[in-house]
């Protein structure tokens, strides 16, 4: 209204006074997302009555909660998105599934082809141009594989300096270490575990050829048991 008289509004039945005055904030009366029709009369300077005019209020506001099942696996994967957002007319739902690709289904599925960690995220839109994100991890992974050095030179150049284990997609690693009459020189239980070439009270060992047993276990559920020969060389 753009008179000088007294402002009244009134709830969606046109009866119940809910406030005076302009502007006037209606958003404790109408808090719920949805859109509302409100009443507003002025008075006028000489006391006579207006007539009741409506106001549409649009009120906005959504969430967004996602899941995948799976959310780790192995390439190539297939994953189901599951939405618990907010549902309704006039909401969009837009995915990115982190690999360059999408979609705007309420609830959709995509596989994975390349091995790396994605973040897939949905944006939830309702009619108000009101939005809200969820995001979940998506790791996608390979084959696991083992590699045993037959050689290190733990002289403290920067290369070769230590006895470990490498490979892909390793879970556990267990490493012993024993000398060529069978004395324990040293052990670790840890995928980035290593032999510095000291034994187990702290000493230099010697150069010479020495032996390992390894106990691992892949992501992929891949046991591997090696054991062999190397040589220590300072």
């Amino acid at each position: 209204s753009t008179g000088s008289g007294t402002i009244t509004w009134y709830d969606t039945d046109g009866i119940t006074v809910i406030g005076t005055g302009s502007p006037f904030d209606a958003t404790s009366y109408v808090s719920a997302t949805g859109t509302y029709t409100l009443y507003v009369n002025e008075e006028n300077g000489s006391n006579c009555d207006g007539t009741l005019t409506p106001v549409v209020v649009v009120v906005g506001g959504v969430t967004a909660s996602i899941g995948a099942n799976p959310s780790t696996g192995f390439v190539p994967l297939d994953v189901v998105f599951t939405n618990g957002s907010t549902t309704g007319a006039g909401i969009t739902y837009t995915w990115d599934f982190g690999d360059g690709t999408g979609d705007n289904a309420f609830e959709p599925s995509h596989t994975y082809t390349d091995i790396n960690s994605f973040i897939a995220t949905l944006t939830v839109t309702d009619a108000a141009n009101c939005s809200a994100s969820a995001t979940v991890t998506i790791e996608v992974i390979g084959e696991s594989s083992i590699l045993i050095p037959n050689v290190f030179t733990p002289n403290n150049d920067g290369s070769n300096d230590v006895f470990t284990v490498s490979g892909t997609n390793l879970e556990e690693v267990k490493g012993e270490i024993f000398n060529r009459w069978g004395q324990k020189m040293f052990e670790w239980d840890n995928v980035k575990g290593y032999w510095d070439g000291r034994t187990l009270s702290g000493s230099e060992a010697p150069d010479g050829t020495y032996f390992y047993i390894i106990n691992a276990k892949g992501l992929d559920g891949e046991e591997y048991f090696k054991k062999g020969g190397f040589s220590l060389i300072r």
